[in-house]
């Protein structure tokens, strides 16, 4: 009976075997369908495969030709990026047209819908790009890896716990906490350095489902704000630019409006560096500040807030054309929230063909810089608060 039993265990054991060699051949068999080698691609047993610098250039064009399919965009410059733990957990890449750079992508492994962040314009900079631009040189950041900080934000650390971001702010992280925030979907990989992903995920196909935007983006860099006003709050300048998109803004005397809105939202001073002076907005007097605002210049304007709001609260009011405010909020050691104010201008779907599931992305002004980015509100290790307004 014992030798039977340790050839049934052998026997299982065999088809156990040839199942993953089967599995492998399949996987192998596909990739060299979509044109690419198993020497470029290094399929593991398992299906997975390591992303590369060049495949997250293929991920970039393959996402370009279906978001935005009539553009004929390259790819480049890939960077890696990690988490806070030291994790690579994705890549930033820059689009060019003609030579010229126009836009990017971020591909993020901690959640499954995996495209964190795009936009296609010209001369739009990544977050990485920024940073670098704003600081010259790298030569006091304590580590030259890039990472993702918070929602929407990179940084490089400059010293311990404390990171410049691409807001141009230097923030303090607890690196130990930050990294638990998120329920990573994406296996662990084996090495630090390695970022792993199934093999649908690496050669996806997409398809712009749908979008719309209001006629006419508007938009402040933080450095004219802070020039015209000699203040800045990030809900401040989102309803700054809601204020240009209904007509009621004053173009001639922006400083007049902005410092209206501060009072109207009860912004109240965070900080002050120089001669400017820095703002923090309650969320609950978004809303009725600007509807005051507008009121006082003669317009009815109502509105509707919620936490967490859903994908159709900010379709909805696109398509009505109207704007909105979309808040996302990092939550803190200490319970209160931490977070970044945007006035959302527009949307965009995005379809993944492989399994038929929709990217939801919103195009937003983000306070800082001129062209719009597509975030994808769907990430779960972040809270958000949004405002809808119908004018």
């Amino acid at each position: 009976m014992v030798i039977i039993k340790a050839f049934k265990e052998r026997k299982i054991s065999m088809k156990k075997k040839i199942k993953r060699i089967i599995s492998l051949v399949l996987t192998l068999i596909f990739v060299a369908s979509l044109g690419m080698t198993s020497k470029a691609a290094d399929v593991k047993d398992d299906g997975k495969i390591l992303v590369t610098e060049q495949i997250a250039i293929d991920m970039a064009e393959r996402f370009a030709k279906g978001a935005k399919p009539e553009l004929d965009l390259s790819a480049g410059d890939p960077v890696k990026f990690y988490d806070t733990s030291g994790q690579a957990i994705g890549y930033i890449v820059s689009y060019y047209l003609n030579s010229e750079k126009y836009g990017y992508v971020i591909f993020d492994t901690t959640d499954e819908s995996l495209i964190s962040e795009y936009s296609f314009a010209k001369n739009a900079k990544a977050p990485n790009e920024i940073i670098k631009d704003t600081q010259k040189t790298l030569r006091n950041y304590t580590d030259n890896r890039l990472f993702r900080i918070a929602p929407f934000t990179y940084g490089y650390k400059v010293t311990d716990g404390n990171f410049i971001n691409n807001y141009g702010e230097i923030q303090a992280i607890d690196i130990q906490n930050i990294s638990d925030i998120k329920n990573r979907n994406a296996d662990k990989p084996g090495h630090w350095e390695d970022i792993m992903l199934d093999i649908a995920d690496v050669y996806q196909n997409y398809q712009h489902v749908s979008g719309n935007t209001i006629s006419e983006f508007v938009s402040f860099t933080e450095e004219e704000i802070e020039q015209m006003t000699g203040r800045y709050a990030c809900a401040v300048s989102a309803l700054t630019a809601c204020a240009g998109c209904y007509n009621i803004l004053n173009w001639g005397n922006i400083k007049s409006d902005y410092l209206s809105l501060w009072s109207l939202t009860g912004t109240t001073t965070s900080s002050t560096s120089g001669s400017i002076i820095y703002g923090s907005t309650e969320d609950s007097k978004i809303g009725p500040g600007f509807q005051k605002f507008a009121k006082n210049k003669g317009k009815t304007i109502t509105y509707s807030s919620a936490n967490n709001p859903s994908y159709s609260f900010f379709t909805n009011t696109i398509d009505r054309g109207d704007v909105g405010i979309f808040a996302a909020r990092l939550k803190l050691n200490d319970g209160s929230l931490s977070g970044h104010a945007m006035a959302v201008q527009g949307y965009a779907k995005i379809r993944k063909l492989s399994n038929g599931s929709t990217i939801n992305t919103l195009m937003i002004y983000d306070g800082w810089y001129l062209d719009g980015r597509f975030l994808n509100i769907n990430y779960a290790y972040y809270n958000s608060f949004g405002v809808s307004f119908n004018g």
